[in-house]
C-alpha cells in the first residue's frame, strides 16, 4: 500500500492519488487527489490538521507489497487546499441478487503554488 510521509514525518496510507491540472484562484496549477480510508482519523478536520505542512511531501510506493522495494517521490509547494470531502466509493457491484455496497472515503485535494507565488513568498523573506 502506498503511503505518504509529510514533514512532521507522519505518515499516512493512502488509498489512490490521482494528478492533474486545475484552475484554482486565477491560475492553472498541479493538483494531487488523494484518497484516505477513514480509519486513518477520527474525522476529516483531524486529518487535515495531522497532515500539517505540506509544502514538502513524499510518497512512498511499493511496487509488489514489500518495503524493501519502495520509490519514493518528493512533491514540493502543495499548500493550497482546494478539496476537502468525505465521498462514497463503491466496494462491489450490484448483481442481480444484491445491491451494490459502499464505503465513506476522505478526499483531500491540494494544489502547487505557481511560479510567481513563490517567487513572491522568496521577495517577502527577505
Amino acid at each position: 500500500m502506498d503511503k505518504i510521509r509529510f514533514l512532521n514525518q507522519q505518515e499516512l496510507p493512502v488509498i489512490r492519488i490521482i494528478g492533474g491540472k486545475e484552475i484554482f484562484k486565477g491560475a492553472q496549477r498541479d493538483v494531487l487527489t488523494m484518497y484516505f480510508d477513514t480509519d486513518v482519523a477520527s474525522n476529516l478536520e483531524e486529518l487535515v490538521r495531522s497532515m500539517g505542512d505540506t509544502s514538502l511531501f513524499q510518497i512512498l510506493q511499493t511496487n509488489d507489497g514489500s518495503s524493501d522495494r519502495e520509490e519514493v517521490f518528493e512533491y514540493q509547494d502543495y499548500i493550497l487546499l482546494t478539496k476537502r470531502s468525505i465521498e462514497q466509493e463503491m466496494i462491489t457491484y450490484e448483481t442481480p441478487v444484491s445491491p451494490a455496497t459502499y464505503k465513506d472515503v476522505y478526499v483531500v485535494g491540494l494544489a502547487q503554488l505557481t511560479y510567481a507565488e513563490k517567487q513572491l513568498s522568496l521577495i517577502a523573506e527577505n
